[in-house]
């Protein structure tokens, strides 16, 4: 998940090398996974065709991060898809407060971030019932120092509000990426 959001990043940005390294960072780990038939050779060859082509890399990747998902969810590992949409939740969340070194003047960020509480309440309903599988309770646990922010916020937010999820989510990357 956190290599698909890297790689969603890259790929908005055409930054064509750090594309190819996660690819095939992703390619090596869906190996492991028998999912060698989703990122296979035609989808290398749809990337880099459509190097200049966002809109079209866009759809490439969602179409893979989605066959990623039916995949683990079909073959009876809800878990791993959960942890796949999760780790890919923060990645992108750290990506979008870290675009300069004052995430919370850039215009906009506010209503993302809260826009981005739904969907992160949304994940910790989805995920209740798998809090017993041992990877699955340890990620959400993880994920505590962000729902302690999120907890603490209505529907605006102050310049401490996001420096505090800023923090959190900064905090929680660096429990989940090593």
């Amino acid at each position: 998940g956190v290599y698909g959001a890297d790689l969603s990043y890259a790929t908005l940005y055409n930054q064509q090398q750090a594309v190819i390294n996660y690819l095939d960072v992703i390619r090596s780990l869906s190996n492991e996974l028998n999912m060698s038939k989703i990122y296979n050779e035609d989808v290398y060859t749809k990337i880099k065709q459509n190097f200049d082509n966002k809109d079209e890399l866009v759809k490439i990747l969602t179409g893979t991060f989605n066959d990623t998902y039916g995949y683990l969810k079909d073959n009876d590992q809800q878990n791993l898809a959960l942890l796949v949409v999760g780790g890919a939740w923060v990645e992108g969340m750290y990506l979008t407060t870290h675009v300069s070194e004052a995430a919370y003047q850039v215009a906009g960020i506010s209503r993302v971030l809260l826009e981005q509480k739904k969907s992160f309440d949304l994940y910790l309903d989805i995920t209740k019932d798998y809090l017993n599988d041992p990877q699955v309770g340890d990620f959400v646990k993880k994920l505590d120092p962000i729902k302690a922010v999120y907890a603490g916020i209505g529907t605006s937010l102050t310049d401490k509000n996001i420096q505090d999820i800023t923090k959190a989510i900064s905090d929680v990357r660096e429990q989940i990426v090593q």
